[in-house]
C-alpha cells in the first residue's frame, strides 16, 4: 500500500511538472496577444487623427450653419417643422441638442460631437474587420476611413452624414452578428439602429432591402420578426413628430425638395451624370481625389463579379454599398457629398474581397498579409496626398464666424432678434434668429409659396425681410454683400437699410453687419 501511495505522489509531481510550462506558455501567449490587440487598436485610432484635426481647422460649410442652429433651437424647446423649417428627418438636431446640453453650445462643441462619432465609427469598423480577418486588416480598414477623400470633408462637420453613417454601420454589424449567433436581441438592435440612421438622414432607409434580404435568406423567421419590431421601435421619434402635424412633416421631407429645383428626376439626369463624373474623378476640380473613389468602385465591382462567378450570394456590405449608391442618385439636385455614407460599407467589401483572394492564393502567413495590407494602405495614402479631398462650399472660417458672433453679442440683447441671411452666425449668439431665417435657403423656394404658406412652413422671403427692416424689428442685420444690390420697387436692400436707419458697423468676409440706430 505504501508503494501504491508513493507511486500516486510521483504521478502528481510528474503531472504538475508537465502542466507548469504549458500554463506559463499559455499565459505568455495571452499577454502577447493582448499587447498586440492594444497596439493594433492604438494604430487604428491614430489613423483617424487627421480627420479629428481637420474638424477643428477647416472652414465652415454653408449647410453646417442650419444644422448646428437646429440643435440649439431644439435645446431651447423648439420642435423641428412646427417651429422652424428643417428639410431633413428630425433625429439629428435632437441628438445634437443632448450633446450641447452637456458640453455647451459652440462650434468647438459641435465639431467635437462629430469627432466623437468618427472615433466610435472607427472603433466599430476596426473591431468588425478584426474579428473577420485579423488585426492588420482592421488597422487597414481604419486607415482607408481616415484618409478617404470622400468621407474626410463631410464626416467632421456639424452635419448629419457622420452620425447617420455610424448608426447605419452599427446596425449592419448587429445584423451580421445576429446571423452568426442567431441572436434575436442583436436582430432587434439592428432594426432600431437602421431606423435611427434614417431618422438622421432619410436616404439611409435605402439600405433596408439588404437587411431584410439577409434576415430572410440567411437567418430565420424569428430573427426577421425581431428585426421588424426593432424598426418599429426605432421609428417612434419620427412618428411622434409626424403625428403632431403630418402636413408639415411631409413638406419638410418631401415638398421642400420638390420645390427647390426646377427639374424632376428625369429632367435632372444631366446633373446626376455630372455628379457621377465628379465623384469618380472624370470631371471637375477633384479629379485626383476622385481616383480614390474610382479605385474603390472598381474593387467593389470586382468583388461582386467574383461572388457571381463562384455562384455565391453577394456579400451584405456590397449589397448595402450598391443600394446606397443608387438611392443617393434620386434627389434632385444631388451632390457628391451625399455618397460619403457609403464609405464604411465599401471598405468592408473591399477588405473581404482582398482577404478572400489572399486565401485563394494560399497567402496565409501573417507577414505576407501585413505586407499586402500595407501596400493597399500605401496606395490609398498616395492618392489622398496627391490631391486634396473633395472641396466644401465654405461660407467662412471659424475665426470669421466667431468675429461676426462677437459683434452680434455686442449690439443685440438676448430678448432681441437678428436677421441673418446665414444662420450659423447665431449659434453662439445671445439674440434670437428672425422667424423664417433659421436657415439660409428659404429664399430659394419663397417665390413659389403664397404668404399663408410662408408663415405656415416658416419660410423667410425677401418680402418678409424687407418688411421686418422697414418696421425696425431686428436689432442687427447680417447680409451677404452681394445681396445689398438687390431689392424691390426700385430700391436696393442697402438703400432700404439706410432709410430705415440701420448703420453698417463691420464687414467680415462676404458679409456686412448693420446695427439699428436709435
Amino acid at each position: 500500500m505504501a508503494n501504491a501511495q508513493g507511486a500516486e505522489i510521483g504521478d502528481h509531481k510528474e503531472s504538475a511538472a508537465c502542466t507548469a510550462p504549458v500554463s506559463a506558455a499559455y499565459t505568455r501567449h495571452a499577454f502577447i496577444s493582448r499587447c498586440a490587440d492594444l497596439v493594433a487598436f492604438a494604430a487604428a485610432i491614430i489613423c483617424v487623427l487627421p480627420l479629428i484635426a481637420l474638424a477643428f481647422t477647416q472652414g465652415v460649410d454653408g449647410d453646417e450653419g442650419y444644422y448646428a442652429l437646429a440643435g440649439k433651437l431644439v435645446l431651447e424647446g423648439k420642435v423641428p417643422y412646427l417651429d422652424f423649417l428643417y428639410p431633413q428627418t428630425p433625429l439629428f438636431p435632437l441628438l445634437l441638442s443632448y450633446w450641447f446640453k452637456i458640453f455647451g453650445v459652440s462650434w468647438v462643441s459641435g465639431r467635437a460631437f462629430s469627432s466623437a462619432v468618427i472615433i466610435l465609427l472607427a472603433f466599430v469598423l476596426y473591431d468588425h474587420v478584426r474579428r473577420q480577418h485579423g488585426r492588420c486588416c482592421g488597422v487597414l480598414a481604419t486607415l482607408l476611413l481616415g484618409f478617404n477623400s470622400l468621407a474626410s470633408p463631410w464626416f467632421m462637420v456639424v452635419k448629419s452624414y457622420g452620425i447617420s453613417a455610424f448608426l447605419l454601420f452599427l446596425g449592419y454589424v448587429a445584423m451580421m452578428r445576429s446571423l452568426r449567433r442567431s441572436s434575436w436581441r442583436l436582430a432587434f438592435s439592428s432594426g432600431v439602429l437602421l431606423l435611427m440612421s434614417a431618422g438622421c438622414r432619410l436616404l439611409c432607409l435605402g439600405a433596408a432591402p439588404a437587411f431584410v434580404w439577409c434576415f430572410w435568406k440567411r437567418g430565420s423567421g424569428k430573427l426577421l420578426k425581431r428585426f421588424v419590431q426593432g424598426c418599429l421601435v426605432g421609428a417612434i421619434p419620427i412618428l411622434l413628430v409626424f403625428l403632431r402635424d403630418p402636413r408639415l412633416f411631409l413638406f419638410n421631407n418631401v415638398g421642400y425638395h420638390l420645390l427647390r429645383s426646377n427639374h424632376g428626376f428625369f429632367s435632372g439626369l444631366g446633373r446626376k451624370l455630372e455628379v457621377t463624373a465628379q465623384l469618380f474623378g472624370l470631371s471637375g476640380a477633384n479629379r485626383l481625389a476622385g481616383l480614390q473613389v474610382l479605385l474603390v468602385a472598381g474593387m467593389i465591382s470586382a468583388a461582386w463579379w467574383w461572388n457571381r462567378r463562384k455562384g455565391r450570394a453577394t456579400h451584405p456590405a456590397i449589397m448595402v454599398t450598391g443600394l446606397l449608391l443608387l438611392v443617393n442618385l434620386l434627389p434632385t439636385p444631388n451632390f457628391t457629398q451625399y455618397f460619403c455614407i457609403v464609405v464604411p460599407f465599401a471598405i468592408v467589401g473591399i477588405i473581404t474581397f482582398v482577404a478572400e483572394l489572399l486565401e485563394r492564393a494560399q497567402v496565409t502567413g501573417s507577414w505576407a498579409r501585413s505586407g499586402i495590407s500595407s501596400l493597399v494602405g500605401a496606395i490609398a495614402l498616395g492618392l489622398y496626398f496627391l490631391a486634396p479631398p473633395f472641396s466644401m462650399n465654405q461660407i467662412a472660417s471659424l475665426e470669421s464666424v466667431s468675429a461676426v458672433t462677437a459683434s452680434v453679442n455686442e449690439n443685440a440683447d438676448s430678448n432681441e432678434t437678428v436677421l441673418s441671411f446665414w444662420p450659423g452666425f447665431l449659434l453662439e449668439a445671445n439674440a434670437q434668429p428672425q422667424a423664417g431665417f433659421e436657415n439660409h435657403f428659404s429664399l430659394r423656394i419663397a417665390s413659389r409659396l403664397d404668404e399663408h404658406e410662408e408663415q405656415a412652413y416658416h419660410v423667410g422671403s425677401l418680402v418678409s425681410a424687407w418688411n421686418s427692416i422697414k418696421e425696425r424689428q431686428p436689432s442687427v442685420v447680417i447680409i451677404p454683400i452681394v445681396q445689398l444690390s438687390k431689392g424691390m420697387q426700385g430700391t436696393t436692400l442697402g438703400q432700404h437699410l439706410t432709410s430705415a436707419r440701420y448703420a453698417a458697423i463691420k464687414s467680415e468676409g462676404d458679409f456686412r453687419i448693420f446695427r439699428r440706430e436709435n
